[in-house]
């Protein structure tokens, strides 16, 4: 009998002192719990990088886009097949520009690639610099090369002073030990009247013994209207355009020849664009903005008939 209370105890003892220990552990976990630390979260780090040889900061941005183009579409089966779309038709374009400054010169340097024929990629690239020269007078200069064309040089050469409000632009080809030809000189100055802003541009081409078109506009910004008369040998064009509210502009258009021409711009409540210009028994035109999309429709008109419509849909996309 002694021994079988001997053993009872302890086997109460031990109930006793598992119980304990798991109420312990169960404490112990509870305070482990209300103390633990927060997991921070994570941290991105943007590294910028400059080099250390130019003497002032330079910052690349390189920016390609992808730009699709939308074949040709006519009713009757031309322009590029039955098919609305003829992949035939389809021209992307890789565009890669990067822009820095190197002391008191602002550069810009880039390439277009179309990527058509994967064969042979036709690209063009091109190269500019930008520097003050005085206190009022900025000088810029491009020159654009083609790859099937590698010795001719299309150059753009312009200077703009702020303070006078003119601006001088000169476009050229240069022929690789050669020559250069210049092809067109043009002149554009602003002037404040109490009439509005009149701005003057005359272009002329060298190479048509001096002939060339002037283009006047008057700014009126009291009223929202603009008057523009545009000048050649050929033909003189008078448009008037007029805000007729925030989201409409109105401008019809009248030739000395007799051509009547009617553009209306309207601003749509998400943030597009869209500009319809109608030439009447010629065409009428319909471009949609809208962010990076934009489409462009054409159609040729006899009468009240449509003879084909030309549809082009470009689409960018930035990579980096």
């Amino acid at each position: 009998r002694t021994a079988s209370v001997a053993l009872l105890l302890r086997v109460c003892l031990l109930i006793t002192v598992i119980d304990a220990a798991k109420r312990e552990g169960r404490s112990a976990g509870n305070r482990r719990a209300d103390k633990a630390p927060e997991v921070a979260p994570p941290v991105i780090k943007t590294k910028v990088t400059t080099n250390k040889k130019a003497s002032q900061k330079i910052s690349l941005s390189n920016s390609p886009s992808l730009v699709n183009r939308a074949s040709n579409y006519r009713p009757d089966g031309g322009g590029g097949g039955s098919q609305l779309f003829d992949l035939d038709g389809l021209e992307p374009t890789l565009q890669w520009k990067t822009e820095g400054l190197i002391g008191d010169y602002t550069y810009e340097a880039g390439v277009d690639m179309t990527i058509k024929n994967l064969d042979s990629l036709p690209y063009t690239m091109w190269g500019g610099v930008r520097r003050k020269v005085s206190q009022h007078w900025i000088v810029s200069g491009r020159a654009d090369m083609s790859a099937d064309q590698l010795d001719r040089m299309n150059l753009d050469i312009r200077g703009e002073n702020k303070e006078l409000d003119v601006s001088i632009r000169m476009r050229a080809l240069a022929c690789a030990g050669k020559f250069v030809s210049i092809r067109k000189l043009d002149v554009r100055q602003r002037i404040k009247t109490k009439f509005g802003r009149l701005t003057l541009n005359p272009r002329i081409d060298p190479r048509s013994l001096g002939r060339g078109d002037v283009t006047i506009l008057l700014d009126r910004e009291k009223d929202n209207t603009s008057i523009r008369l545009d000048a050649n040998g050929d033909d003189q064009v008078l448009t008037c355009s007029k805000v007729v509210n925030p989201t409409t502009r109105i401008s019809p258009s009248l030739s000395l020849r007799g051509r009547v021409s009617v553009e209306m711009e309207k601003k749509l409540n998400d943030g597009g664009i869209l500009t319809t210009t109608l030439r009447p028994n010629e065409s009428v035109s319909i471009k949609w903005e809208d962010g990076p999309w934009t489409t462009n429709v054409h159609a040729l008109l006899d009468g009240l008939n449509i003879d084909g419509v030309n549809v082009g849909v470009t689409r960018k996309l930035d990579f980096f």
